[in-house]
């Protein structure tokens, strides 16, 4: 298998106004995935119509609506890649994200776990209530070896669809994975109404959920001393 095999793994749902403008930036990658697999979490609208209509180019599963952990995680299972790199179905990849972010996994003197990459917001930002993650610590930045994704184990859902990726990512940490976050923007980050961040600030579910992943990394480090 070559050896920038990768798969792309994007959990969506309701995402059939962004979807294809998102699956476009994937196929438009300076070396392209082997396989991208959509994941249509429940949708109530044209999602899994938007996705099928590429054709072999894109896989669809379609399961009840669990959240967007436990479709990233499902579509995850199906991964036979050593590569793995994920994507919220709203934002977008800049052509050569996944040119840069594998150079540096394979870079032998890093001896990297996974590369995350700096994000770009856009959209409709003057409206938002909530702060604009461009950190980098985002499901859409994340590209990993598959070893090393299962070493942490299944993206969780904290309940209300807000925290998986926080608590994932503590967990990982907590592991010691070694982690590059690239100073670079390789994602442009979508801001719209319709996302569940939108307005955080205001969500009860948000905070709890947000509250519930710090109670599991208080928790891991009391059962590791």
């Amino acid at each position: 298998m070559d050896n920038n095999a990768y798969s792309v793994v994007i959990p969506a749902y309701n995402a059939e106004k962004h979807l294809d403008e998102t699956l476009q930036s994937v196929l438009a990658q300076t070396i392209p995935p082997v396989r991208i697999i959509v994941i249509d979490d429940g949708s109530t609208d044209q999602t899994a119509k938007v996705a099928a209509n590429y054709g072999s180019a894109i896989e669809v599963i379609s399961t009840e609506n669990r959240g967007s952990g436990a479709a990233t995680s499902t579509g995850i299972a199906t991964v036979t890649t050593p590569i793995l790199a994920t994507l919220d179905s709203d934002d977008l990849w800049r052509p050569h994200k996944m040119e840069t972010q594998l150079a540096h996994l394979h870079d032998p003197n890093l001896k990297l776990d996974a590369v995350l990459a700096k994000l770009q917001p856009f959209g409709e930002i003057d409206k938002k209530t909530a702060p604009v993650e461009t950190s980098g610590w985002s499901r859409s930045t994340l590209t990993i070896w598959m070893k090393s994704f299962h070493k942490v184990g299944d993206i969780k859902d904290m309940g209300n669809g807000y925290g998986e990726m926080i608590d994932w990512f503590a967990r990982a940490k907590s592991m010691g994975l070694n982690f590059q976050l690239l100073d670079e923007v390789l994602v442009d980050r979508r801001i719209h109404s319709e996302s569940f961040s939108f307005k955080a600030s205001e969500n009860i579910g948000q905070r709890a959920d947000f509250l519930k992943a710090a109670i599991h990394a208080i928790e891991r480090k009391k059962r590791m001393k």
